[in-house]
């Protein structure tokens, strides 16, 4: 009887499957392919979050070595602008004319007009160089080290851009302070005789006139087919590829960096950069000019005006009575010659700023969006 019962029973549930075979083989690849679909997922969300946690680590890595070569560029630049400096101030000698002229050694109208041109080449000289100084070091730290980025993250890496390498690359900006400024140097006593010499000591001329003098110079540089902007690698790096180099050093990685570096200095890119870099220089320097040029005529209230310059309830219009009385004034070029020559001779180092120790003249430089753009552009591009 119990056997009867359990023959209908085990027929009734062979019954059942078979009649829903089709529904238990669906489900069950239903649920197989959920429980697939779920480790798969679960798989690949931890591989995504491997590889977004690889990339963060790889993006904060880059960001902190590229501020620390941002860090070591300024502390080179620093260092070298220092270098630059006494380099211009002995090729174009300011300070031998005006002791002469304290002591009435020689024709002093002669005297003057040499200090005339002497001041404003050397004024040229150091804001040419500095600004070339800045560009080719940028360029320079930063291709090294977008390239050394690139091997410290690459595991096939062969330690190409050793401590040596590294050395004899950057040495090679000491080829434009030895002998491209003193290039520079006679090119600009050349651009600023052309156009200072048939402008007499006694001629009054207002800020403005100044700006123009200053605009003429660039002009006759711009047309000068040897004019520094234009030729930055010529200046700035040795134009033969030395291969007497160290014999730890790579010479065909070393070739093609520097030839990397040649078309870089020579891009449209860079010339452009350059040229707009120079101009915001000059008009930072006719800034310079405005407190110093108004105190020359009235010294007594230049204190006051300073004070409460911009601080009033009418600051914008004591800025603007400021301003058109400032543009108003004109004196001797006699006059003039001395504070053009005191605007970076006297010129004190910031130390306000991240950039602390350097001076005023190679610092503008350094906080020029365009440069620092170009600095973050080929460290990407390199690394």
């Amino acid at each position: 009887m119990m056997s009867m019962k359990k023959k209908k029973m085990f027929s009734g549930m062979k019954n059942f499957l078979n009649r829903h075979k089709k529904k238990f083989l669906i489900s069950g690849f239903v649920i197989g392919g959920a429980i697939f679909v779920t480790k798969f997922m679960k798989k690949k969300l931890i591989e995504w979050q491997e590889q977004e946690a690889k990339e963060f680590l790889e993006i904060t890595r880059k960001e902190h070595h590229f501020r620390s070569t941002e860090k070591t560029c300024n502390q080179t630049i620093c260092s070298l602008s220092k270098t630059l400096k006494e380099t211009i101030t002995k090729i174009i000698d300011t300070n031998d004319i005006i002791e002469k002229i304290r002591k009435n050694q020689g024709d002093k109208v002669h005297l003057w007009n040499t200090l005339k041109i002497e001041v404003f080449a050397q004024l040229f000289s150091l804001l040419y160089s500095g600004l070339m100084l800045v560009i080719v070091l940028r360029v320079q730290l930063n291709v090294i080290g977008g390239y050394m980025f690139r091997e410290k993250m690459d595991s096939q890496s062969h330690d190409l851009f050793s401590s040596t390498f590294q050395e004899h690359y950057l040495s090679l900006c000491h080829y434009f302070l030895n002998k491209g400024v003193k290039d520079i140097c006679t090119l600009m006593q050349i651009h600023s005789r052309l156009v200072l010499d048939n402008i007499s000591l006694k001629q009054k001329m207002s800020l403005q006139d100044i700006e123009q003098v200053f605009w003429s110079i660039q002009s006759s540089l711009n047309n000068d087919p040897i004019d520094p902007l234009k030729n930055l690698s010529k200046y700035l790096l040795p134009p033969v590829f030395n291969t007497t180099i160290n014999k730890d050093v790579d010479t065909i990685k070393m070739k093609q960096i520097i030839d990397e570096t040649f078309e870089i200095l020579d891009s449209d890119e860079v010339k452009s950069i350059a040229d707009s870099c120079i101009k915001r220089a000059f008009s930072n320097v006719v800034d310079k000019m405005y407190s110093s040029f108004y105190s020359m005529i009235y010294p007594s209230t230049i204190a006051m005006n300073l004070t409460h310059f911009g601080t009033s309830s009418n600051s914008n219009n004591d800025d603007d009575d400021y301003l058109k009385t400032v543009t108003k004034v004109s004196m001797p070029v006699a006059k003039i010659i001395p504070i053009v020559h005191s605007i970076y001779n006297d010129d004190d180092s910031n130390d306000d700023n991240e950039n602390d120790g350097l001076p005023s003249w190679i610092e503008q430089f350094l906080l020029m969006d365009n440069i620092n753009l170009l600095g973050a552009n080929l460290y990407e591009a390199f690394s």
